[in-house]
């Protein structure tokens, strides 16, 4: 399209609308490159002579376009805008019964039952005569709405046979569930290898048509499909046309509580957390898919006794003391890194899912409180000596552990709010947990 260097300094003078129009097109399209012509006398013609390169995979793609959008803009602002599309079939050989679909790759986030796909069948009559009857069979993706069928472009030009007297040439149209059938009646088109054979344009032909999304819509490839029969010859089957979606990202947002199902004293680790978190998975997806997790979780532990000594000989500046007890208790804070970086996936139904995966849990901060009470006793003074000292310690990844889980989920699985249950099973410091969460797939 238009839209170098003085294309882009140029804008401003132009109206709103225009400027818009060309922020749009700029999106669209890889390149845009603009010339500029000075003193161009009226009806004067310029040539533009342009190499594009196609690798070798557009080559074997049947579907393969390449679209070109031109646009003349005069250098006064009220002139009138000219605008000329231009679509370019890359085929290794050719092939002259084909289907072609624009965008083949859609994004699924936006396509929904108003979305439309716009297909082209194209034929020739490749024979010896002038063929009277065409008819053209098109097989419809079951996520696809035939009734929805809106003919945008025919040749031979004709009526539909509803509009046209008897004997004219005309288009008549047949709907099925699954299929559409294009009839053109009363037609000449003439054979490339007539005799008195002049102008290739005359033995060619298409349908250009638009089709909408069912409610139905899977996230699934689709593909469709067309037959050819010239008069009463044997039916030519064309290329297939498969549609994909695009496999986008769609983040989640996790709010869950882990709890412990060993008792207390069988493990060290033990401690029940609430957590907060997100995922990353492929959009809405249909069947199999791939999931990563992050969960930041924060446990505040009560102090407790954790040592505890009495009636010991000790020395302190070389005088015996004797003493009677030291308790030291200990609370903790703590932000623990739940990891989950494979996970595999599987909806069962739209509103059922299941997994099994892998988790990394670790402690990434740790800050220790620690309370210490003693109780002393100067050997042969007999007069006590009460002390208390507080301390803390601050650890960094003290604490590693990973595990196996399963799961299960209920709700919008696909994409929506969810509730979910999982069962893991820890193995450095063995013990089994239960986890409980909701989530929402945006």
């Amino acid at each position: 399209i238009t839209g170098g260097p003085y294309m882009n300094n140029s804008l401003e003078q132009y109206s709103g609308k225009f400027t818009e129009l060309i922020t749009a097109k700029q999106k669209l399209f890889r390149q845009n490159v603009a010339w500029r012509f000075s003193n161009l006398s009226k009806s004067q013609e310029k040539y533009f002579f342009i190499t594009l390169h196609t690798d070798g995979e557009m080559i074997r793609d049947t579907n393969a376009v390449v679209i070109l959008d031109g646009m003349f803009v005069p250098d006064n602002p009220n002139g009138e805008i000219e605008e000329y599309a231009l679509e370019l079939k890359i085929v290794a050989s050719h092939d002259p019964n084909r289907m072609m679909l624009r965008n083949q790759r859609l994004n699924y986030r936006f396509t929904g039952n108003k979305k439309e796909l716009t297909y082209q069948v194209a034929f020739q009559n490749t024979g010896k005569g002038p063929s009277r009857e065409i008819a053209v069979g098109i097989s419809v993706p079951s996520m696809m709405d035939a009734h929805s069928l809106e003919i945008l472009d025919v040749r031979p030009k004709c009526p539909f046979c509803k509009l046209a007297s008897p004997g004219q040439p005309c288009l008549d149209t047949l709907i099925r569930k699954d299929t559409i059938n294009f009839v053109f009646k009363n037609i000449y088109l003439q054979g490339l290898r007539q005799e008195g054979f002049t102008n290739i344009d005359s033995t060619m032909g298409f349908i250009k048509y638009r089709i909408h999304f069912n409610r139905q819509l899977k996230k699934l490839p689709f593909e469709s499909g067309a037959s050819i029969v010239f008069d009463k010859n044997e039916p030519m089957r064309t290329n297939g046309t498969k549609g994909t979606f695009k496999p986008g990202n769609s983040p989640s947002v996790m709010i869950g509580y882990n709890k412990s199902l060993e008792d207390k004293a069988k493990v060290n680790q033990n401690e029940s957390y609430w957590t907060i978190g997100a995922s990353i998975s492929p959009y809405s997806p249909y069947k199999r898919y791939l999931q990563a997790e992050v969960q930041i979780g924060y446990i505040s532990n009560p102090e407790e006794l954790v040592d505890q000594i009495q009636n010991k000989d000790t020395s302190i500046n070389n005088a015996p003391w004797l003493l009677v007890y030291r308790n030291t208790y200990e609370k903790s804070k703590i932000i623990r890194l739940d990891l989950v970086p494979l996970q595999l996936r599987y909806n069962f139904l739209d509103y059922l899912g299941g997994g099994i995966g892998t988790l990394a849990s670790i402690n990434a901060l740790t800050i220790a409180s620690f309370h210490q009470d003693m109780l002393l006793i100067k050997q042969g003074s007999g007069q006590p000596v009460l002390s208390s000292v507080d301390s803390k310690k601050t650890y960094w990844f003290k604490h590693f552990d990973w595990a196996i889980f399963a799961d299960l989920q209920a709700g919008k699985v696909r994409h929506g709010p969810v509730a979910g249950i999982r069962f893991l099973h820890y193995f450095r410091f063995p013990q089994n947990r239960g986890f409980v969460y909701v989530a929402w797939r945006l």
